[in-house]
Order: structure tokens, then C-alpha cells, then sequence
């Protein structure tokens, strides 16, 4: 390891809780609202965002561009981060199953959160105050999504029946709660459940196999991808004060993994319009929707968009050869490609505050502290 590389080191503390808390019923019923959503279409193409300059980020020579998130042999699944990056959560696989640790970068700790051994706990993600862990596990067969209070380490119920739930989203304070389930039947709904009133409604239309829901961070919104009857996949967004849906894509190609921003100002999305799939960006100031990738020759993936709307990073593959991660500034219209010679960078994920970038490289993940990195590099421009 380099010298400036920076590393935490691993503490596992293996916490004590008694049978009844490791076994602990739900005290609620959730009463479900059943109120189908008016569905609206965006008839709009998409359109070019302008030129981009590009900078070249090289992580050989950029030391400040790879750091380490956590010093480990075991091989990291997935990564989730408070909006500041204060703290996270890795799940790491373990004997064979996927384990969560809960990390606290300023205490340089790692808690072990998974309790039993056998069992996949998954699908972390952490609230704005970072006090609260939301994950999904099958220890009661099938999947259903816990909380953990981690200050209290208290283990409780969020979701629980007898049907699959899965693909948690949460809003910044932690009390709405967007997730995807078969407790319907058939296909896969999008529910959003108000941790405080303890009821839910279903957002999706029950002819969609609707997954991925992204909430924004007041809750009032969701983002999801729906596949129709006819097998096409779209990009919907969710008005749940309104009780509106809208198809944002609306087009015969595939359209997939979004992400929001604030008041779901921005919402992005992975589409295969062109031969190979690109990223595009619905704004909605002004109803359009624009191609901010600009780069058909290349695999354009996973795209992640910072709380104000204004930071984008995806996973790009030129020309199906090297994997880089870029990171847009829409405001400056600057894309910064974070690239290193033979190294794939994948999976990225941005902090909400847009400050803090995570990627991963053969299977490790890496932070950079994104202002910083966004400093100095080689400059071109981009169509």
C-alpha cells in the first residue's frame, strides 16, 4: 500500500442481544391505501445538453483521486453513505454470504450489524443523521427490510409479510420509505411506507413490473423503472402528494436505473437509444430531457445525481476496452474523467451533498474527495 493512501483499520465488535430481541415480532399492521395513480406521458425527444469540456483525472498521479474507504482482504459487495459521507456501511461477503458492517470513518471503526451466520443481509443504506441503518435480509425466509438504531443497537421491523420486499430507498430524514414488493401477487409493486402514521400506498400501476425506486430526499417523490405487457422498460416518476404518475422516457427502447435530485428537480437514467447505451437527464424546469453523455461509441452505465441536481457521475466503458468513472458538472459544464491504465473503475456512488465520490476496483472500494479532485488535469472538449 502507498504511503498516502489512506486506511482504517478494522475492529469488529461483535455485539451481544438477547433471543427475544433477535426474534422480535411486529407490534402493527400496515393498512394499505389502494388509489391507482393518474398516469401522464412526457411526449418529448431528447435533446443535446451543448458542449462539455473534459479534464483527465489520472489516479496513477492523482493520489488525492484514490483513496482507500476501507482497509480489508475480504471482498466488498456494496457501499452506502450518508449524504456528507460522515458515515457509511459495507456489505462484505463472509463464508459465503453477504455480511453488513457499519463505518465510522472518524473512529476508524467497523461494526459487524449481520447477528446470525447463514443468513444474506444486504441492500444497506443509511439516513442523513447517519443514526439509522435500513438493510434487507432473508433470516425469516423470505426478504423483508429491518432498521437499526445504531447508537441504541436496537433491531426492529420496517416491512414485514409473507411476500419478497426488497430495493429500499429512504428520504433524508428517514421517515418515508420506498421499496419494492410481491405482497400483491403477480408483479413487482413500488410502495412507499410513512414510518410515522405507519401506513403505505402503492405507487406503481399493477400492470408494470415496477423496481429500482428512488425517493427524493423530502419523500414526496419517486423515480422507478416500469416494464409494460408489451416487455418495454421505462422511467417513471411518482408524485405522491398529487397522486400523479408520469412516464418520463416514453420510448421503445430500454430505459433503466435512475436516480433524483431534490424535489425531483433532475432525475437521470441509463437508455439504450443508441447502439450503445447512454446517459440521459430529465430536467423539470423546463420538461426536456437531454443527452449529457454524448459519447455513443461508448458504454455509458449506472448513473448517480447529487441532491441539487448539478453533480452526475456514471461508469463509462470506452469502446468496450477501459472502464473509467466521470463526474459532470452541469453547471460548468465540465466532465471529469477519473481514469488509471488498466484498472477498471465501476459502481459509482455519490454522496448526496454531491462532495464525496465512492468507486470500486477489483472489488474494493475507493473515495475521492470530489472539490478537491476537481482541481487540475488535462482539459478537451467534448461533444
Amino acid at each position: 500500500m502507498k504511503k498516502n493512501t489512506v486506511k482504517i483499520s478494522i475492529l469488529l465488535l461483535i455485539c451481544q442481544f438477547s433471543a427475544a430481541w433477535l426474534y422480535a415480532e411486529p407490534n402493527f399492521t400496515l393498512p394499505i391505501i389502494r388509489e391507482r395513480f393518474v398516469l401522464k406521458r412526457l411526449y418529448t425527444k431528447a435533446k443535446s445538453f451543448g458542449v462539455f469540456s473534459e479534464v483527465i483525472v489520472n489516479t496513477n498521479t492523482r493520489p488525492d483521486a484514490r483513496n482507500e474507504f476501507i482497509s480489508t482482504d475480504k471482498r466488498v459487495l456494496e457501499v452506502a453513505i450518508n449524504p456528507d459521507a460522515s458515515r457509511g456501511a459495507v456489505t462484505m461477503l463472509i463464508n459465503g454470504f453477504p455480511r453488513i458492517f457499519f463505518l465510522s470513518p472518524s473512529e476508524n471503526i467497523l461494526t459487524e450489524f449481520s447477528f446470525r451466520r447463514g443468513v444474506r443481509d444486504e441492500s444497506p443504506i443509511i439516513t442523513a443523521d447517519g443514526k439509522t441503518l435500513f438493510f434487507v435480509t432473508d433470516r425469516y425466509q423470505n426478504r423483508e427490510i429491518f432498521s437499526i438504531d445504531i447508537e441504541k443497537r436496537e433491531l426492529n421491523f420496517v416491512i414485514d409479510n409473507m411476500a419478497d420486499n426488497f430495493q429500499p430507498s429512504i428520504s433524508a430524514d428517514g421517515n418515508i420509505l420506498a421499496y419494492v414488493s410481491y405482497k400483491d401477487g403477480g408483479k413487482s409493486v413500488i410502495f412507499v411506507y410513512n414510518r410515522s402514521s405507519k401506513q403505505e400506498i402503492a405507487v406503481s400501476l399493477p400492470e408494470l413490473s415496477s423496481s429500482h425506486p428512488k425517493i427524493s430526499s423530502d419523500g414526496n417523490f419517486i423515480v422507478f423503472e416500469g416494464i409494460d405487457d408489451e416487455g418495454n422498460k421505462e422511467i417513471y416518476l411518482a408524485n405522491v402528494k398529487e397522486k400523479s404518475l408520469i412516464n418520463l422516457s416514453d420510448n421503445y427502447k430500454i430505459d433503466e436505473l435512475p436516480d433524483i435530485a431534490r424535489d425531483a428537480k433532475r432525475i437521470v437514467f441509463q437508455s439504450w437509444r443508441s447502439e450503445e447505451p447512454e446517459i440521459f437527464m430529465y430536467d423539470m424546469g423546463s420538461q426536456e430531457i437531454y443527452n449529457i453523455s454524448l459519447d455513443p461509441n461508448a458504454k455509458d452505465i449506472n448513473p448517480a445525481i447529487s441532491d441539487d441536481g448539478n453533480i452526475v457521475v456514471w461508469e463509462s466503458y470506452s469502446k468496450w476496452v477501459t472502464s473509467s468513472i466521470k463526474a459532470v458538472n452541469l453547471s460548468s459544464k465540465t466532465v471529469y474523467n477519473f481514469y488509471q491504465l488498466d484498472e477498471y473503475k465501476t459502481r459509482p456512488i455519490l454522496s448526496r451533498d454531491g462532495s464525496k465520490l465512492v468507486y470500486f476496483m477489483k472489488d474494493y472500494p475507493y473515495i475521492t474527495d470530489l472539490p478537491k479532485a476537481m482541481g487540475t488535469g488535462k482539459t478537451s472538449a467534448t461533444n
